[in-house]
């Protein structure tokens, strides 16, 4: 009988939530193209397709490339008399002794996923 009274109540509930629910709905929709949101000029279609590249060329000589090449036996970073020495992190990413906290470690994190949502943000 218990069960009988609660599954009454749980149905009368559910009727009474469906019966006070929204029924005008007024949506926004953001992921449609229209003339306002899209690109206007000739020049606005050269930069949305050409910001991406620039994050190729700072793989080429920014962290990444440190991180790559300091790791391995291609590039060497001499210490200077105390010159090129800043803080020891050219030695530590030969040695394989890294941190988290190395700015280049954190900088190639940032900088390949800046280029993932760049080129995510051209295709849209």
């Amino acid at each position: 009988m218990t069960y009988l009274k609660t599954y009454a109540r749980l149905s009368a509930a559910l009727v009474l939530a469906g019966l006070s629910s929204c029924t005008d709905l007024k949506e926004t929709v953001y992921d449609r193209i229209t003339v306002e949101n899209f690109l206007q000029t000739k020049d606005d279609v050269y930069r949305d397709f050409l910001r991406t590249f620039e994050h190729g060329y700072n793989t080429i000589q920014g962290a990444p490339f440190q991180l790559q090449e300091l790791s391995a036996d291609q590039l060497m970073t001499p210490n200077r008399e105390g010159d090129w020495f800043d803080g020891g992190q050219y030695a530590r990413a030969h040695y394989h002794t890294w941190t988290v906290q190395e700015s280049y470690i954190y900088d190639t994190w940032n900088l390949l996923y800046q280029g993932i949502t760049l080129d995510t943000n051209s295709l849209q």
